[in-house]
């Protein structure tokens, strides 16, 4: 149904064209996709570029790390990872926590497919558990859920103890 939409008319073709780009060299091209106007193509050009460790537009790639689409920003900073920069993986880690949980989840994922320097352990309050980054930010995450329903059901009984004792 995406696809369909007016506004995606051409996509596939666009991203192809990109992928396209990659096995012919042409860092022109792909330099111009690391600059479109629309995300996905952006995104799929960053991926590319990390995947296939085009070195020569490392640059071109970090410079997304700031992009205004957050989707993006977690393929550009996959792939500056993958091409030897560092820089990526503060990002990572910033969107692990990003109010979309597709954004987060693919944060993870991707600090989860980088090496083991780059999975930081940590530790977990008292637990003294060595966990990954992306397991401690999905266990703080689920506290914080686990925290809110349970003041949800206090003040549900508060509420139901008062109207019993209105009755």
């Amino acid at each position: 149904a995406v696809m369909l939409h007016a506004d995606n008319r051409g996509l596939l073709a666009d991203i192809l064209s990109v992928l396209d780009a990659c096995d012919a060299g042409d860092e022109a091209a792909i330099k111009a996709a690391l600059e479109s106007e629309r995300p996905s193509i952006r995104y799929w050009a960053a991926r590319t570029v990390g995947s296939r460790r085009i070195t020569s537009l490392k640059d071109s790639v970090r410079s997304m790390l700031g992009d205004k689409n957050a989707t993006v920003r977690v393929a550009a900073a996959q792939s500056t990872v993958q091409l030897g920069d560092r820089a990526g993986v503060t990002t990572l880690k910033n969107e692990v926590s990003h109010r979309n949980l597709l954004v987060g989840m693919y944060a993870i994922r991707a600090l989860e497919s980088l090496g083991p320097e780059d999975r930081k352990s940590t530790r977990l309050n008292s637990s003294h558990k060595p966990i990954s980054y992306a397991v401690f930010c999905l266990k703080k995450k689920n506290k914080t859920k686990k925290q809110k329903k349970k003041k949800k059901k206090r003040q549900r009984a508060r509420a139901d103890v008062r109207d019993n004792n209105e009755h």
